[in-house]
């Protein structure tokens, strides 16, 4: 993941996929993430999962914009501020990459959000153990198991084809 993330800025926040604007579509549970179909983001495939039983975490896809995305909500993020950038670190496994997210928020709840234009950085979740996310000071604020996380990106990426059934 070295040099596969190329994390960029939202333009604006409420641009991030899944922001509660429109029922989201499931299509099943894979190995603890739900695939899902997004319609007011052109139909953009998603995984979500609330493993850790606190945040929701959403990886998925804007087919019109050509990007990928990983986007975190935490109930205790409460300091966050949507459309506010933080420096962050990702790690998945032992490989760090600095990124810059956006704060966003899904009704009450905050979070943050970082899009990618590399499609191999699903690979590289999806061969991980582990995503971790630091903040500036270096302390691990978030830690997602990656196990099974596989499964579901294949069932997004099937998706992403219109392989699908509404």
């Amino acid at each position: 993941m070295k040099h596969l993330v190329t994390a960029a800025v939202l333009a604006c926040a409420a641009t991030l996929p899944g922001l509660a604007r429109a029922e989201l579509i499931d299509l099943g549970a894979y190995n603890g993430w739900n695939v899902m179909v997004d319609p007011e983001l052109n139909n953009g495939c998603l995984i979500q999962s609330a493993r850790d039983g606190k945040a929701l975490t959403r990886i998925g896809y804007d087919p019109a914009k050509a990007e990928g995305y990983i986007a975190i909500f935490n109930p205790d993020w409460k300091r966050l501020r949507k459309g506010q950038s933080y420096d962050l670190v990702v790690a998945l496994d032992d490989q760090r990459q600095p990124v810059v997210a956006t704060g966003i928020q899904m009704g009450t709840v905050h979070g943050a959000g970082v899009v990618f234009t590399d499609r191999k950085v699903y690979d590289e979740i999806a061969k991980a153990r582990t995503l971790t996310v630091f903040d500036a000071s270096g302390a691990a604020v978030y830690q997602l198991d990656l196990t099974g996380t596989a499964d579901a990106i294949a069932a997004a990426r099937k998706c992403q084809t219109g392989d699908y059934d509404q």
